[in-house]
């Protein structure tokens, strides 16, 4: 039971000194693990990820937005643009083993909206006092010309 709001959490939290917790495989977009980089104000947890077909948030950023107790939609600033944006998506929820992993709605349109394109290294924060997912810098994938 989620001791806040008295309903059952749908993911089984894991304490970081937990010895499983050890062994979670990145996905395989992943390039680099989340960092968590400290504010003043709260916690950022930085993260890249190469554009492709669909996106699935890290584990621990899924978690910190507690998503697993409340899918809700997430509020995401794209601070890579000249004209920066912000706006909300919706998330979803995927079966995964034993829990689940959670997922952005409607990515293709995410990514033609943030003119994102498949192989473009992303570069994400989720600022967890303000709940924002930022797209930080979108490094566009160099295509051969042969």
């Amino acid at each position: 039971m989620d001791q806040s709001n008295s309903r059952p959490s749908f993911l089984k939290l894991i304490e970081e000194d937990d010895p499983l917790f050890l062994h979670v495989v990145a996905p395989i977009d992943a390039v680099e693990e989340p960092a968590i980089d400290e504010q003043q104000d709260g916690r950022v947890y930085k993260f890249v990820r190469m554009a492709s077909k669909d996106f699935r948030l890290p584990d621990n950023v899924s978690r910190i937005a507690k998503l697993d107790s409340d899918l809700k939609p997430m509020t995401v600033r794209l601070l890579h643009l000249t004209e920066q944006e912000e706006f909300t998506n919706r998330t979803r929820c995927e079966k995964r083993g034993e829990g689940f992993r959670y997922a952005l709605c409607k990515w293709s349109r995410f990514m033609k909206r943030a003119r994102i394109n498949e192989g473009d290294m992303v570069h994400f924060s989720f600022d967890e006092t303000h709940q924002v997912l930022n797209v930080e810098l979108v490094v566009p994938h160099k295509r051969s010309t042969d």
